[in-house]
């Protein structure tokens, strides 16, 4: 799922439900400089989606370099969902292990996405899957 239909989703929900929003988005440790600005351009642009939905929302960024899953698993913790998309990079039918590891801890419920294919591209400057709401 592309990060704008996450946050557009995970806005609707909280809007409906009277909740606030954090939006998470994980960079490699080792991804430097580029990989932050990166994060925090796909960051904003969820913001603005977000905002766009509801602009009265309440909305929280956090650019972690943590495991991605990690990051969504303890920044889920308080919510009352959680919205994550499904990362698609190849047309296999199983799921990453991002999402697994997500799903099998995960104690709120979990809102998922599905993704697209797309072409094979470096991991290191991939988008990682994000969480919503």
């Amino acid at each position: 799922a592309t990060s704008d239909a996450l946050a557009r989703a995970g806005a609707e929900e909280a809007s409906q439900a009277g909740c606030r929003v954090s939006l998470v988005h994980a960079v490699p440790q080792d991804g430097g400089a580029d990989a932050r600005h990166r994060g925090d351009e796909v960051l904003h642009r969820a913001l603005d989606v977000a905002h766009q939905v509801d602009p009265g929302l309440e909305v929280t960024r956090h650019l972690t370099s943590r495991r991605p899953a990690e990051a969504i698993l303890n920044l889920a913790r308080d919510r009352a969902l959680l919205v994550i998309g499904r990362s698609r990079r190849t047309p296999s039918p199983g799921i990453g292990g991002t999402l697994h590891e997500v799903l099998i801890n995960a104690n709120v419920p979990v809102m998922i996405l599905p993704g697209t294919p797309t072409p094979k591209t470096d991991p290191r400057t991939t988008e990682t899957e994000e969480a919503r709401a």
